[in-house]
């Protein structure tokens, strides 16, 4: 239905317009704050839907009628997959958002380590292989496809 596709396609035109603002940045069409507003707004906005979409998810589930007990497990296990990948994503990309929030209003601390900004850069791009690990611990249909493709 287009609620569906409205609410699948949303985060995705979001985060677009978000990547989308770095150019604008880079070739002085925007400035600064207005980078850092739009960055934030449009990257953070799709987690926050996704977050909530996922926690109502596990709120209705206990509602389900106990006659469909299998299907209510599959669910439930479903949800908490999501629920950890949303955790891992958080985790794996907050401490780069926080690098830049901070650079942007604290002019003396444009300056970080290097090896900073490497853990950082590093942590961020971890959070490809954390999604894939976790499906493969969490979904056995996912792990009986990828398994042999990776032997």
């Amino acid at each position: 239905s287009r609620f569906y596709i409205c609410v699948v396609g949303i985060p995705w035109v979001f985060g677009l317009i978000g990547v989308s603002s770095r150019l604008l940045y880079h070739f002085r069409v925007i400035s600064s704050s207005e980078f850092l507003i739009l960055t934030n707004t449009f990257l953070l906005t799709p987690l926050l839907i996704t977050t909530t979409a996922y926690v109502l998810l596990w709120r209705k589930l206990p509602n389900r009628p106990q006659n469909e007990y299998q299907a209510d497990n599959h669910d439930k296990k479903l949800a908490k997959t999501l629920f950890i990948l949303t955790a891992a994503s958080l985790i794996t990309w907050s401490p780069h958002q926080v690098l830049i929030i901070v650079s942007a209003f604290c002019k003396s601390c444009r300056s970080w380590p290097y090896k900073v900004v490497h853990i950082v850069k590093i942590l961020q791009f971890i959070n490809s292989f954390t999604n894939v690990i976790i499906y493969s611990l969490r979904i056995s249909e996912y792990r009986q496809v990828v398994l042999p493709c990776t032997l």
